[in-house]
């Protein structure tokens, strides 16, 4: 493995456990045994090592692609996409203790605030286009921007359940609220 991808494993592992700004450089110097300069070389700084952090792993675990959900009905779409999300988060739970470090340092890092916004964007956008191509088949009738905005806060009360191991089950909660938006919308 890479020098700059091993440094980024025990970033993301160190954020995970300890938060951003209790995480440093020497940090992750001592994890893999390395120098700052070695840190340096594929870094500016640590706020462009969370940069980084952010567009490769946004990318790795949340797959927002609406042709990998297409063949199904639009309903079967809307169920699975909430399952990708939410799985992705139980088979990683350290990456929910990085999600929120995303929220919380995105307050103060104007890059990460852009990169974050465009990604919740995107998520609402494929939210959207989900809901409006089923209204244009005829699967169903609803306002499509707020039950995108409820489906989207849905997904995020989710994470908030795996991060508190409320004991939620997030997978049924979000399949019977897809099903409720088809119902309701005959």
């Amino acid at each position: 493995m890479k020098t700059r991808d091993r440094i980024l494993e025990a970033f993301f592992d160190l954020v995970a456990e300890h938060g951003y700004d209790k995480t440093s450089m020497s940090m992750i110097c001592g994890t893999l045994d390395i120098n700052k300069p070695s840190i340096y070389y594929s870094f500016k700084s640590k706020e462009d090592l969370l940069i980084t952090l952010f567009d490769e792993y946004a990318t790795r675990y949340f797959n927002l692609d609406f042709e990998t959900l297409k063949g199904h009905s639009y309903k079967d779409s809307l169920i699975n996409f909430g399952h990708r999300i939410i799985e992705a988060y139980e088979a990683h739970p350290k990456l929910i203790s990085v999600t929120m470090e995303y929220y919380i340092q995105a307050r103060r890092i104007p890059e990460l605030s852009q990169k974050v916004f465009d990604f919740q964007d995107e998520f609402n956008h494929l939210l959207k286009t989900i809901l409006l191509e089923g209204v244009n088949k005829g699967e169903f009738d609803i306002d499509v921007d707020i039950n995108a905005q409820i489906l989207s806060a849905l997904l995020m009360s989710a994470e908030l359940s795996i991060t508190y191991n409320l004991g939620l089950n997030n997978k049924k909660i979000w399949a019977i609220s897809v099903e409720r938006l088809f119902v309701e919308a005959k």
